[in-house]
């Protein structure tokens, strides 16, 4: 997991290079990181299924899909966060949801301009419903 700055810097959170089956559970940082307002938080994976992988636990591989077993891929990126010097015992509005909803909702929308800018999406329903 890392996030990307408005000003373009990355900033890693945590990077795993050999993942263990056995972490099931979380990951603490030792000090918080403030990232700047406008900060995207990321989560990459890249995954092993081939034949060469000492872990791959069937041969021949087979392809592996999303799903809750121990044989299928699973991987989630959760963090939490909190905006700087809130503290919600002293009374602080709980407010940072609407912070994260805002960011989704713009995120969404530059992701629809930019298919649309690139004719991949249909422009009113009606085109939407002959596709």
């Amino acid at each position: 997991m890392f996030a990307e700055t408005p000003s373009g810097d990355r900033i890693d959170l945590i990077r795993i290079d050999r993942w263990d089956f056995n972490w099931q559970l979380q990951y603490m940082l030792e000090r918080p990181v403030f990232l700047p307002a406008g900060s995207v938080v990321k989560a990459v994976a890249h995954y092993d299924n081939t034949a060469e992988n000492p872990n791959q636990p069937v041969s021949p591989p087979v392809d592996v899909h999303f799903g809750d077993w121990t044989t299928d891929e699973m991987c989630f990126g959760f963090f939490a966060a909190t905006k700087a010097g809130q503290d919600l015992t002293r009374g602080d509005p709980d407010d940072l949801h609407l912070l994260f909803r805002n960011q989704l909702r713009d995120a969404s929308e530059r992701l629809e301009q930019e298919r649309r800018s690139r004719g991949t999406i249909a422009e009113d329903a009606g085109e939407a419903g002959r596709e």
